[in-house]
């Protein structure tokens, strides 16, 4: 029910995201970086998992698949831990967000439908992706949503 409710949502603001862009749309895309993540949080999930990811190397060769469960647990942990700490800088400014959780693999701007002179952003990140409102000054974010 909440996926059914979160998709209808994200559809609803992508349609009103469209109605209010006017003809100037920019589109800015960044590499997608694999440095390591400075905020607290992800840092305790990240040690926790990287002592559990040494012992599953230092097996025998009969338990390989044990380390890419191992591995792949590490990366849905960092994923989740990341869309939970985006939680928590919602109303932050986007400088303090890519401070905890890092830069986006890509954003998008349109026109805002929230205020004059201003611009809604989408960044992406594996796993979620967040609303922003862009004014001269500053980012702000706005919101956080998970992917499907």
């Amino acid at each position: 029910m909440k996926k059914i409710i979160s998709i209808l949502l994200a559809a609803g603001m992508v349609f009103a995201l469209v109605a209010c862009s006017s003809n100037e749309e920019s589109t800015e895309t960044t590499p997608q970086t694999t440095a390591t993540p400075t905020a607290a949080e992800l840092q305790a999930a990240s040690e926790s998992d990287a002592a559990a990811l040494a012992e599953a190397s230092q097996a025998s060769s009969t338990d390989a698949d044990a380390a890419e469960d191992v591995s792949e647990e590490t990366a849905e942990t960092a994923e989740e831990s990341a869309y939970e700490v985006a939680l928590e800088c919602i109303g932050l400014t986007v400088e303090e967000l890519y401070a905890a959780i890092g830069e986006p693999t890509e954003t998008q701007y349109a026109a805002s439908c929230l205020q004059e002179n201003a611009e809604d952003g989408m960044l992406f990140y594996d796993g979620f992706y967040i609303w922003s409102l862009r004014t001269e000054d500053s980012e702000i974010v706005y919101q956080v949503y998970l992917n499907d």
